[in-house]
């Protein structure tokens, strides 16, 4: 009876020695993801800190007109037409950045 008692202590005592090392590793992990929350927090505040930049029919027609004037006149057409305009006038402003973003790879090829 008395080494069936301390074989179930000696189990008891393993399986605590387990989970102390499990709440030791846990432990470990939960600083890691500490450390990961709190620069993801910090990157998230930098993006909110930073406004987007918003573009206007004249900046779209300052780059534009930079690359016709470069010989590139049927690809600012192309862009234009990719956008659904057939003239910057009628090209929507939501696709103002998209354009200028375009246009850039214009005469780099």
């Amino acid at each position: 009876m008395q080494n069936e008692l301390l074989s179930i202590v000696d189990g008891v005592i393993g399986e605590t020695q387990a989970f102390i090392a499990l709440a030791k590793e846990l432990a470990t992990y939960g600083e890691s993801l500490e450390e990961c929350f709190k620069e993801l927090k910090v990157s998230l505040e930098t993006q909110e800190e930073t406004p987007k930049k918003t573009y206007t029919m004249v900046n779209v027609r300052e780059a534009l007109a930079e690359k016709s004037a470069k010989g590139y006149s049927k690809e600012v057409k192309a862009i234009l037409e990719k956008y659904g305009a057939d003239k910057l006038s009628t090209l929507s402003p939501d696709f103002y950045e998209k354009v200028i973003e375009d246009s850039k790879d214009i005469g780099n090829e």
